[in-house]
């Protein structure tokens, strides 16, 4: 049984408002079906609008007659933002004022697509050829797209003695002079990649291009390793990371407008940070830290919302994931900082992560006082065994139906060990009395509070079935478990003393 709390917290966070295998880069993107047929955020401005007209010629040979649709960013989605028939291998796209600012694909008749960058001048053509996108293509009066196809064949050309090298190397036996000799060539030929996009940036510095291939640009490993050395590979992961933003232009807002940022900022969370809490809480406050609020409003409201929903309860395996949403709440969606949201949208948040605080992996667990089958009242600090499994349940919860029985059976060989103390949520008295009967739940704790208050802002629950562990000292050590899980950790806590 689900518990549907983050309803709002969805709503509201939105309402207002082919690279080298080496990662080096997060330009890259993946052409997918078109998730929505209109922009979905076309009252967004600042510094994104067009300057003047947009008139794009595009010619295609041996391509058959079809539509042709101009997908746009922004952010994590991917809208249709205008169409054209392509006949005879031509296709216009026309619209005054412009589109704006931002990284586009075509989607073509066949199904390929063709990149387009579309900075303030939006008035240029490209002809290429249909079964060569790449090598093919030439742009005509602009300077973005004819730097990013120059960079795309550069590429792919690239890429090609890249595998061409890999392929000797793996025939060649490890340590032998010919197998560090191509070693050192493969790595002079990535390193050929930073010079070249160097000499591409210098003939253009303020384009859009630079900007969003520069953006895309992650820390050269090679370099951290020779200005650290004796640096472990841990030591080396922090450095990278610290420098993951670096080549980011904030001041730059149609970068919202491209892969790239949606890219970075998934890598850097869920890759490149532990996923702990505490962790995620100290890289996100380092990133939020280089655009606060008031230097870059978009960009910060963009990251914290996406934080805030990657880490929900209903959207992570993350085992304390209320954690990193009460941080980012507290934190960031204040009636000061989220300029996006009401007062009453952001008192409810606020209001959910005081429900969720006491509850927290490494906290005291609270007390519960409620009703036994027999009347009286029992208490989860009455509790004498070692550990103690807080167990929130629902008799008509399928998912509780499954796990119940488990539980009973780990607890009936190691009742010394550890007690449970059942609470039954959502259900009347007869349905609770009769599960205990039907299940043989009997040597467990068994409580019904029909309010729920005796748990309210103590032990949150997401969905039923869910699982506290407490230890000696009472203090939680685990949470959102399954019964095999609860055993390990327990066992681990043992080992240990």
């Amino acid at each position: 049984m689900r518990i549907y709390y983050f309803i709002l917290l969805a709503f509201m966070l939105y309402a207002c408002g082919g690279e080298p295998t080496n990662s080096q880069n997060s330009n890259s993107v993946t052409a997918v079906p078109v998730i929505s047929n209109s922009d979905p955020v076309s009252n967004v401005s600042s510094g994104i609008d067009p300057v003047g007209p947009a008139d794009i010629n595009i010619t295609i040979d041996d391509m058959a007659d079809g539509p042709a649709l101009l997908i746009g960013f922004f952010e994590t989605e991917q809208f249709r933002v205008d169409s054209a028939y392509l006949r005879n291998g031509k296709v216009r796209f026309q619209q005054n004022p412009g589109y704006d600012q931002g990284f586009y694909f075509v989607f073509l008749p066949n199904r390929s697509t063709l990149q387009l960058l579309l900075g303030e001048d939006q008035e240029f053509s490209i002809s290429t050829t249909a079964g060569d996108l790449t090598y093919s293509t030439k742009v005509e009066g602009s300077i973005d797209n004819e730097l990013l196809y120059d960079s795309q064949r550069f590429q792919a050309d690239l890429n090609n003695k890249v595998r061409a090298t890999d392929t000797e190397i793996q025939s060649l036996e490890e340590g032998t002079a010919e197998y560090e000799e191509l070693i050192e060539e493969r790595k002079e030929l990535i390193a050929s990649r930073q010079t070249y996009l160097e000499e591409l940036f210098a003939k253009a510095p303020q384009s859009f291009f630079t900007s969003f291939k520069s953006a895309g640009q992650n820390p050269d490993i090679e370099k951290i390793k020779a200005n650290n050395p004796g640096l472990d590979e841990q030591g080396q992961v922090y450095v990278y990371r610290q420098q993951f933003w670096d080549n980011v232009n904030f001041n730059d807002q149609r970068l919202l407008r491209t892969p790239v940022i949606f890219n970075k900022l998934n890598r850097y969370i869920t890759e490149l940070t532990p996923q702990l809490p505490d962790s995620i809480a100290a890289s996100t406050d380092r990133l939020i830290a280089k655009v606060d609020n008031g230097k870059h409003p978009e960009y910060f409201k963009f990251f914290v919302n996406w934080v805030a929903i990657q880490y929900q309860p209903t959207k992570t395996t993350l085992m304390d994931s209320e954690a990193v949403l009460v941080h980012m709440v507290q934190n960031y969606f204040t009636n000061e900082k989220a300029f996006w949201s009401e007062p009453a949208e952001i008192q409810g948040l606020q209001q959910r992560a005081s429900e969720m605080q006491a509850s927290l992996v490494g906290k005291k667990g609270p007390d519960v006082v409620s009703t036994g089958p027999d009347g009286k009242t029992y208490s989860i600090y009455d509790m004498k065994e070692p550990y103690v499994i807080v167990y929130m349940y629902n008799p008509e919860c399928e998912h509780c139906q499954e796990e119940t029985p488990l539980l009973k059976a780990y607890h009936d060989k190691n009742k010394k060990m550890v007690g449970v103390f059942a609470i039954a949520i959502d259900t009347d008295d007869s349905k609770w009395k009769n599960y205990i009967q039907k299940v043989g739940l009997q040597d467990f704790v068994n409580v019904h509070d029909p309010t729920n208050r005796s748990i309210y802002a103590k032990y949150f629950v997401d969905k039923t079935p869910e699982m506290y562990v407490l230890d000696r000292d009472r203090m939680i050590i685990g949470k959102n478990l399954k019964t095999f899980q609860v055993e390990q950790l327990i066992n681990n806590q043992e080992a240990k003393r």
